[in-house]
């Protein structure tokens, strides 16, 4: 695989938001963050997304994994993946937080000034994992 794991140029994070929902909910949460995500044209249960840096995430139902890992199952009693988003500012992670809640995505921590020195606000992903929003509080000063 050409640029693959041990180049530098690119690096797959793969989330499952399978449980049966197929990708539809996990591609609207990710346009909701910005990411644009494609549909794999060989497959309606597998889409990518490059980011800046070479990194690329791919969301795949838990169909299309299952049949290439024998014997796997999907965790349960906790969340499966965890994105952290970083903003700019402390009002861009209010207002996305508010945006994402706004279209109908579960608040599990409403925006806060934690001690660690930032702003920080979490939503849950289709499958109830976090997904993490925050931005420097020193940001708020500049």
């Amino acid at each position: 695989m050409a640029g693959g794991w041990g180049s530098g140029r690119w690096l797959g994070l793969r989330l499952g938001p399978g449980r049966g929902r197929g990708l539809s909910a996990g591609l609207r949460l990710g346009t909701g963050l910005g990411l644009e995500f494609k549909l794999d044209a060989a497959s309606p249960e597998h889409a990518g997304c490059d980011l800046p840096g070479g990194l690329h995430v791919m969301l795949d139902t838990e169909g299309f994994r299952t049949p290439f890992l024998p014997g796997w199952r999907a965790p349960e009693g906790g969340p499966r993946t965890l994105l952290c988003f970083e903003f700019d500012s402390p009002a861009e992670v209010d207002a996305k937080y508010a945006e994402l809640v706004g279209a109908g995505y579960q608040g599990i921590a409403e925006p806060f000034d934690a001690f660690w020195g930032m702003r920080y606000a979490t939503v849950a992903d289709p499958d109830g994992g976090g997904v993490d929003l925050y931005a420097s509080l020193a940001a708020q000063a500049d």
